[in-house]
């Protein structure tokens, strides 16, 4: 099985994982308040399985990831121990609508947050300040100026786009269905470089040495938790942010990030 197929078997699972999640557990015995929570004594969390460092497997099957570190001290600090997490992956189309449908209690999965998924959702204050970022094989692509006059390629649909026009209008933007599909244009030379999650492109360029990841600010996309939207969530949503902000304070934030070499 090649990598491709491996990542679409993956997802497969993860979304049928979440409709036995919907079958098992009816909505109104899963999501629940904060005082629920406390007596049910355990956290269920949409999770990514699949995307490093955030969310992954590891070869025995255990969770492993910035994001997953931050599921097992958010039930530490609620429950009184970080095994108290139910972990549950999700695929990208079903993050909000576990969260929606009250599957889970929250969603720390890669979710940036937009005003469009703010009216469907809640979200805690941010965790992590993600970015665009740069992949190319050749070191001189290492800046936006450098590519001006290149070939790029952008997954679409994508919020990068229109920075993208405006700060390169000579530049040839390529849209692009899928990273791998970016990855097959850099390789084949159709491309010079690609723009995007600089979160996904660091970790393709530490999974394949023949990539140069650069980091760029062309955009800032905080990533947040996501809860129920609802005024009997708000006692949870307050209890996150006091969390975040507490890990902030002693450091525990910033020593993740470099521990799963976050940019």
């Amino acid at each position: 099985m090649n990598a491709k197929q491996q990542h679409g078997a993956i997802a497969t699972l993860a979304g049928l994982s979440f409709v036995l999640t919907l079958l098992l557990f009816p909505t109104s015995t899963i999501a629940a308040p904060l005082n629920e929570i406390l007596q049910r004594g355990r956290l269920i969390v949409a999770v990514k399985d699949n995307l490093p460092p955030l969310g992954y497997r590891e070869a025995n099957g255990t969770l492993q990831g910035f994001e997953i570190e931050i599921a097992k001290r958010l039930a530490k600090d609620l429950l009184g121990s970080e095994h108290a997490v139910v972990f549950q992956p999700v695929a990208n189309t079903a993050r909000l609508t576990a969260v929606t449908s009250g599957a889970v209690d929250l969603a720390i999965a890669d979710l940036t947050l937009t005003e469009n998924r703010m009216r469907l959702v809640s979200f805690s204050d941010p965790y992590y300040r993600n970015g665009t970022g740069i992949l190319t094989q050749n070191p001189k692509w290492n800046t936006l100026q450098a590519l001006y006059r290149q070939t790029i390629a952008v997954l679409q649909p994508s919020v990068t786009l229109p920075y993208l026009k405006s700060a390169l209008p000579k530049a040839r933007l390529v849209g692009v269905s899928s990273y791998a599909a970016g990855q097959q244009l850099l390789r084949t030379a159709q491309a010079q470089a690609m723009v995007g999650d600089r979160l996904i492109l660091s970790s393709l360029a530490r999974q394949n040495p023949q990539y140069l990841f650069f980091s760029t600010n062309l955009t800032v996309q905080p990533l947040a938790i996501a809860l129920s939207k609802g005024v009997q969530y708000e006692p949870l949503r307050l209890r996150i942010n006091a969390a975040l902000r507490q890990w902030q304070q002693e450091g525990w934030l910033e020593a993740q990030r470099q521990t799963w070499g976050l940019p």
